[in-house]
């Protein structure tokens, strides 16, 4: 796991380093905000077939065409449930984990 202060840092890493399986992003982030730094993600092909998730606080529905939103503060039922159906989208979610989609 890689963490970032910022959208532009989070670029930076990205761009060095091996691509990750599932970007988490705030959308009020200083220096680059969380819709920005998607914007961003959408100009390249590699960064934007990574799944992301927004972390909010907001109430709103997909903000940015982000494939996912988990809401502030975070559920960790809802994280784990969200990482099972990007590492495996055709298999079930365990027993008790919720189905996001």
């Amino acid at each position: 796991m890689r963490e970032a202060a910022d959208g532009r840092e989070a670029l930076r890493i990205l761009h060095g380093g091996p691509l990750p399986h599932l970007i988490l992003f705030d959308l009020r982030m200083p220096v680059m905000n969380g819709w920005q730094f998607h914007d961003e993600l959408q100009r390249e092909p590699a960064l934007a077939a990574i799944p992301v998730a927004v972390l909010s606080a907001i109430s709103c529905a997909r903000p940015c065409g982000a494939m996912h939103v988990l809401h502030k503060p975070i559920d960790l039922q809802n994280l784990l449930g969200l990482l099972h159906a990007i590492e495996a989208p055709d298999r079930p979610p365990a027993s008790g984990w919720p189905h996001l989609f």
